[in-house]
């Protein structure tokens, strides 16, 4: 075990609950996760200044237990205490094993809420019905059951944003500079204006990006990254990656709707529109540069060789219809 996993170790064997630095150590072994840092940040002053939030953490999970539970019990061995923190997850009607590892969790004192449905046919889908059954929340953060909090006391890390800023989408921290925007903590207010959480039209992928890019067009650059870090251990293949170049071009194709949505979100915060949007807009086109370099590269890593299941095949079959009907709006 290397030094990483020795600080971890030695943190959790401080703390509250030594199972749960087990079950963690365990878990990154198992995944080759051994030189994950370890990052600590003493919000001990914000305790005292903040009142008592709502925090809802909501994620999304399937057939991964011992992820699931790691996920959960370490937000919870890491939290100060003074919010008050939910956990909601979303899972597939036809995964057994989630229920079991809540169950576990119950144990030790954790009590996680359960949303089960059928498979949804784009990502982001669970998190937007979760929330909207959660309404009393203040902040709403994402996790997914390959996710390692890394930052102690990331509950008051919150707080202090949103204090500052308790309009818009702020981000856990990878860590890792020009890291991709993966996990968005979205304020009240935000999803009042929006209406969502994600787009909710891609089967894998984007829509991370899709949001990141629309708070852009509200609030401007650069995106708000407090230190509230994460290592998010990968998993080869993504599940219904394929099409990739397609799914690159819907995503450019409906920027339009993004622009028009930031819009509509900002009337409805009362603010106006970043000013800078040539800069976000030459910000885009460099990404879109980055990927066309690299997509091939992306889909021989990622891409899901098994055959299409319907829920992707339904997803497709929309996304070509829009993407005829974006093309027939342009030919004279």
């Amino acid at each position: 075990m290397r030094s990483g996993s020795v600080a971890v170790a030695s943190i959790l064997s401080k703390n509250r609950a030594s199972c749960f630095g087990r079950l963690l150590l365990s878990w990154m072994e198992t995944n080759g996760a051994e030189e994950f840092m370890w990052f600590s940040s003493d919000f001990t002053e914000v305790a005292r200044q903040n009142s008592v939030m709502k925090i809802a953490v909501i994620i999304a999970s399937r057939n991964n237990p011992q992820g699931l539970e790691t996920v959960i019990s370490t937000l919870s061995l890491l939290d100060s205490g003074a919010h008050s923190i939910g956990y909601y997850v979303a899972h597939d009607v036809d995964d057994n094993v989630t229920p079991q590892a809540l169950q576990r969790l119950k144990t030790y004192g954790i009590d996680v809420q359960l949303f089960a449905g059928n498979r949804p046919l784009y990502l982001g889908q669970p998190y937007n019905d979760i929330a909207q059954k959660i309404t009393d929340a203040d902040v709403y953060c994402t996790c997914t059951d390959r996710f390692i909090p890394l930052t102690q006391h990331w509950d008051q890390a919150i707080a202090l944003t949103m204090g500052k800023k308790d309009d818009c989408v702020f981000w856990w921290n990878s860590h890792v500079p020009g890291g991709q925007l993966t996990f968005p903590i979205v304020s009240a207010k935000w999803l009042r204006a929006s209406g969502r959480i994600y787009a909710a039209c891609f089967p894998f992928w984007f829509d991370d990006t899709w949001l990141a890019e629309l708070n852009a067009f509200v609030h401007g650059l650069p995106h708000l990254m407090p230190p509230i870090y994460f290592a998010n251990v990968r998993k080869h293949p993504t599940k219904r990656l394929r099409d990739l170049r397609f799914w690159m071009d819907v995503y450019i194709a409906k920027r339009p709707e993004r622009m028009a949505h930031a819009a509509d979100i900002s009337r409805k915060l009362g603010i106006k529109q970043a000013p800078n949007m040539e800069k976000i807009f030459e910000h885009c086109r460099v990404r879109e540069r980055f990927w066309d370099e690299h997509w091939q590269e992306w889909e021989k890593i990622f891409g899901d060789v098994s055959a299409p299941d319907a829920t992707y095949l339904a997803a497709k079959a929309e996304a070509d219809a829009f993407m005829k009907a974006a093309r027939e709006a342009v030919t004279p």
